[in-house]
C-alpha cells in the first residue's frame, strides 16, 4: 500500500472517529426527584406541609438516559412561593409573609432577601452513605392560590465527572411527585399572564422542574 493511500486512509478513519464523537450528546440535563406530602390542591391555614428530595448518587441525565456518579457535586436546596392569585410585579415571592417554617438543626439554613423584593431559602443537602437528602416542612400562614419552588439546584459547573464534556454547562433540575401534574391547572385561575398563558405554553420547561401549585383556604 502507498504512504499516500495509507495518510489518506488514517485521515478519513480519524475524522469520521471525531465526527461520532462530536455526535454523541453532553450529559447536560440531570434530573432528581422531589415530594410534596401530602399531594393536594387545596390546604387549611395551619396545616404542616413537607418537602423532601432524596437521591442516590447517580443521577439521571435526560439526554443520554445515563446515569452518572455525582457524588462530589456541591448542592444545595432552594424554596420560595409565589402568590399568584394577584397580578406579578416581579417581587411578589417569598417565604415568611405566606409560611411558617419548621427549622431543623441539621441544616444550615440562610434566607436571602433582595433589595428590590422577594425572599428565598437557601438551605445544604445532607450526603450520607452514597445517598443526597433534604427535607423541609412549613405551614401556610395566610390563604390565597400559590406556586411554589423547591429542590436541589447547583451553580458548581465546574466539578468534574466522568463522561463530562470539556467546558460545558450542565443543569440540575427537580421533578416533584414525579408522575403527578403538581396541580397545574390551577395556574389558570390566576389573573396574571405570566401563570396563566406563557408557563402554560411551555410546562416541561417553565412549571415541572420544581414547581407545584395549591390553595390554601
Amino acid at each position: 500500500m502507498k504512504v499516500k493511500t495509507l495518510i489518506i486512509i488514517i485521515t478519513l478513519y480519524v475524522l469520521s472517529a471525531c465526527k461520532d464523537k462530536i455526535s454523541e450528546p453532553c450529559p447536560n440535563e440531570f434530573v432528581v426527584f422531589g415530594e410534596v406530602n401530602p399531594y393536594s390542591d387545596t390546604y387549611k391555614v395551619g396545616d404542616t406541609i413537607s418537602l423532601t428530595a432524596t437521591f442516590s448518587k447517580y443521577i439521571f441525565e435526560n439526554k443520554t438516559k445515563k446515569y452518572f456518579n455525582l457524588k462530589n457535586l456541591n448542592i444545595e436546596a432552594e424554596f420560595y412561593i409565589f402568590k399568584i392569585d394577584t397580578i406579578n410585579d416581579g417581587t411578589n415571592f417569598g417565604v415568611f409573609e405566606y409560611v411558617n417554617l419548621i427549622s431543623s438543626n441539621k441544616y444550615q439554613e440562610y434566607v436571602q432577601n433582595f433589595s428590590e423584593g422577594g425572599q428565598m431559602y437557601f438551605s445544604n443537602i445532607i450526603f450520607k452513605n452514597d445517598t443526597f437528602y433534604h427535607e423541609l416542612k412549613f405551614i401556610p400562614k395566610i390563604k390565597g392560590l400559590f406556586v411554589l419552588t423547591y429542590g436541589p439546584f447547583t451553580l458548581d459547573n465546574s466539578m468534574n465527572f466522568e463522561g463530562k464534556c470539556n467546558n460545558w454547562v450542565f443543569n440540575l433540575n427537580t421533578r416533584l411527585n414525579n408522575g403527578e401534574n403538581n396541580n397545574i391547572y390551577l395556574l389558570k385561575q390566576s389573573p396574571d399572564e405570566h401563570f396563566n398563558t406563557w408557563i402554560l405554553q411551555n410546562p416541561e420547561q417553565r412549571f415541572y422542574p420544581g414547581r407545584y401549585a395549591y390553595k390554601v383556604e
